[in-house]
C-alpha cells in the first residue's frame, strides 16, 4: 500500500483500508518501473520509453493502476460513430458492472491508442468516471471525447487531429492482455484538422 503523504489520521485511514473497514478506489497519477534500467538515460531528453504514454515495457504499477475489494466488468461498449471527420467530437458510452459481493467505486478509465506516428503516444487517457455500485449493480457510463483529445502534436509543434484508425479501451486500468474486464472499440478518422496550441 502507498500511502504517500497522510497527515496525523493516517495511521487510522491506513489501518481503515487494510482491515477492510474501507473499499479503496484510489489509481496511480505516475507509472513506477520496475527498474532505473527500463528508462532512457537522462541526456535524451525525447519522451520515447517515458511516462505511461511512450513506456512500451512492463512497469512495476503502472499509472491509472489501483487496488479495490470489489471487481468490476465493462460491457457493451458503443461510440457514436464508426468513423468521424477531424475535428468532430466523439461521445463513448458503456456499462459497468460490479460483479462482486461487495459496494465499492469504479474508476472507468478511457484510453485512446492513436495511430502510429513518430511522436505520437501508444496510449492517451482521454476520460474518466467514478461510480459507485452496490454488489452485482451495473450503471452506464457516458464520455464525451473532445477534438483536442484525439490530437496528437507532431516533431514541428503542429497540434492536429489526423486521419487514421484509432481505437478506444475502457476499464479500471490501463489495456493490457490481461482478462481485466475491460472492452475496447475502434473507429476512424477522415481528413486532417489542426488545432490552435
Amino acid at each position: 500500500m502507498e500511502a504517500w503523504y497522510p497527515g496525523e489520521q493516517g495511521g487510522i485511514a491506513i489501518a481503515d483500508v487494510l482491515s477492510g473497514t474501507t473499499n479503496p478506489a484510489g489509481r496511480l497519477p505516475i507509472t513506477f518501473y520496475a527498474s532505473t534500467k527500463d528508462l532512457p538515460p537522462f541526456d535524451d531528453y525525447s519522451m520515447s520509453g517515458r511516462t505511461y504514454r511512450y513506456y512500451a515495457g512492463t512497469p512495476l504499477w503502472g499509472f491509472g493502476y489501483g487496488l479495490s475489494y470489489s471487481t468490476f466488468q465493462w460491457t457493451n461498449l458503443k461510440l457514436s460513430s464508426a468513423s468521424i471527420k477531424a475535428g468532430d467530437t466523439i461521445l463513448v458510452d458503456a456499462d459497468v458492472e460490479n460483479t462482486s459481493d461487495r459496494a465499492g467505486d469504479a474508476v472507468s478509465e478511457l484510453y485512446l491508442t492513436p495511430p502510429a506516428a513518430p511522436t505520437s503516444p501508444r496510449l492517451a487517457l482521454v476520460g474518466f468516471d467514478r461510480l459507485t455500485l452496490a454488489p452485482h449493480a451495473k450503471q452506464h457510463v457516458h464520455l464525451i471525447v473532445n477534438p483536442r483529445a484525439l490530437s496528437t502534436v507532431d516533431a514541428k509543434g503542429v497540434r492536429a487531429v489526423r486521419a487514421g484508425d484509432y481505437v478506444f479501451h475502457l476499464g479500471g486500468s490501463q489495456p493490457s492482455d490481461a482478462a481485466d474486464g475491460s472492452v475496447s472499440a475502434g473507429f476512424k478518422v477522415r481528413g486532417n484538422e489542426e488545432l490552435p496550441r
